[in-house]
């Protein structure tokens, strides 16, 4: 019964994850695996941007980037939502397994509940989900569920798909630190007396199974191989340089805390009372609490972090939430197989290869949140994709320009946002959120604005005398600027 549960959840974390999206940054990681398969190297410069072609660019997910596109180009985008459906299934296998150490099915479906209500917030299909098939690995292999010699190639392809790399160190870490902190408790209160501090944390050390030190040599070792790739050990800086330029992503709503509006928000912060009654178990000890505690915390720093968060604190808390188990050891199987067992078993996977078919069947991409109308009436007029033409737009359609244009997209903004410099990140939130938009329009010559038809930049050229609207319909706005060259054109 608990393989049958365990296959249904699977197959709606396969919906999850395979349903039909247009993810901004997936058409860009579409359009660079396409540049990369067709030159045959990644770019280590922009091919995008309008002002800064050429500028100094590392493609940390190069390697998602050419799976993604060798799938599109094989199946096209429907055989990209069944490979993204696979990797929710896998993800939410790997974690029924993690919450195995739960003695009763309701803790586990419970927490795996929880954890697909994150899912179907926070699961985008992007590289993201490579990242968490990565920390699975990790949590599995810390929990004797996974050999550590498999996390060598786990830590390759995590360092080459996406920059949340530098977890699979903190959760060793603070495993680890855990570990010995019990073992320093346990010698200090008496059970096994020593003489001083120091000679308990020696001894604690001593006392660390040989599993984790493997674990930690292939976490290292992993990730230092992650740099015999195209970028080299570039990739290995890349998390920590995006952090120094978290000024720039300050008003990015994913690098904000969470407002705890959403239901995924409110499962996450419910963990806080979860994790507050684990700690009440005997078993439960530091060795699961100080890494439960520090992935909590970082998802309460930043929205982006509470996928990651929710995965480690979640498949942890399985050895918290029950006082009488094994902690980190699989519990032996007493149950024999039924009937009803073998038909959920059966009935699950028919489930996901009837949600693959529909998947691979179905539409690959859904373009109705962008300006396909306005940006097909800049293409009969020539005023997009052009070096000649200062097009000026939200982050978002420059995802949308650059799938389309590929590396003549010639775009003023997307969402790399760690790309971009200070300055142009703070100019484009002005145009967003308001500010000084004859300034910054000023400041690249705009010629032409392409904006949803009701934002404040919207409104501004409405009322503004230099601009004239050109095309509008229930979404999206044209203005051309009166005093361009291209202004005849454009109104045309």
């Amino acid at each position: 019964m608990a393989t049958a549960l365990g296959v249904l959840l699977s197959a709606i974390g396969f919906s999850i994850t395979a349903r039909l999206t247009a993810d901004n940054s997936l058409l860009t990681h579409v359009a660079t695996g396409q540049l990369i398969l067709d030159s045959g190297s990644v770019p280590t410069v922009d091919p995008y941007s309008s002002h800064f072609s050429g500028q100094s660019w590392t493609v940390q997910s190069w390697f998602a980037s050419v799976v993604y596109a060798a799938t599109v180009e094989v199946g096209g985008f429907s055989w990209l939502r069944v490979l993204h459906g696979w990797i929710g299934f896998l993800l939410v296998a790997g974690f029924w397994q993690v919450t195995a150490a739960a003695r009763t099915l309701a803790v586990r479906v419970g927490l795996t509940v929880g954890l697909l209500v994150v899912a179907d917030a926070f699961w985008s299909p992007r590289p993201l989900l490579f990242g968490l098939v990565g920390l699975l690995a990790v949590v599995l292999a810390l929990e004797g569920r996974l050999k550590p010699m498999w996390l060598v190639a786990v830590m390759w392809v995590w360092v080459n798909t996406h920059g949340s790399f530098p977890l699979a160190a903190i959760l060793w870490g603070t495993t680890v630190v855990g570990t010995v902190l019990d073992a320093v408790l346990a010698r200090r209160s008496g059970v096994q007396p020593v003489d001083s501090l120091v000679g308990a944390v020696v001894g604690a050390v001593g006392q660390v199974p040989n599993r984790l030190w493997r674990v930690g040599f292939a976490v290292v070792a992993g990730t230092l191989a992650g740099a015999i790739s195209p970028l080299g050990p570039r990739l290995l800086w890349f998390p920590f340089a995006t952090v120094l330029r978290r000024q720039s992503m300050e008003r990015v709503v994913e690098w904000q805390p969470p407002t705890f509006s959403s239901a995924g928000e409110i499962v996450y912060l419910l963990l806080i009372a979860a994790v507050a009654l684990a700690a009440t178990r005997r078993r439960f000890g530091w060795r699961y609490l100080l890494p439960v505690v520090a992935f909590v915390a970082v998802g309460f720093l930043a929205v982006r972090n509470i996928a990651p968060g929710a995965m480690v604190a979640l498949g942890l808390l399985a050895n918290g939430l029950e006082s009488e188990q094994r902690v980190g050891a699989p519990q032996p199987s007493t149950a024999r197989s039924s009937g009803p067992a073998i038909l959920g078993v059966v009935g699950g996977l028919l489930l996901v290869l009837a949600l693959a078919a529909g998947a691979s069947l179905g539409p690959g991409l859904n373009l109705d949140r962008y300006p396909v109308s306005a940006v097909d009436y800049l293409e009969d007029r020539g005023l997009v994709a052009s070096e000649e033409v200062s097009l000026v737009h939200r982050e978002a359609v420059g995802n949308y320009l650059t799938f389309r244009y590929g590396n003549e997209a010639s775009v003023y903004m997307d969402d790399r946002f760690d790309f971009y410099p200070l300055e142009r990140t703070s100019d484009h939130l002005d145009l967003v959120y308001g500010g000084r938009y004859d300034e910054v329009l000023a400041k690249v010559e705009a010629s032409v604005v392409l904006w949803q038809s009701d934002g404040l930049l919207a409104d501004w050229l409405r009322r503004s005398d230099g601009w004239s609207m050109a095309f509008e319909d229930d979404e999206w706005i044209v203005a051309c600027r009166k005093s361009a060259s291209t202004f005849d054109r454009c109104m045309d």
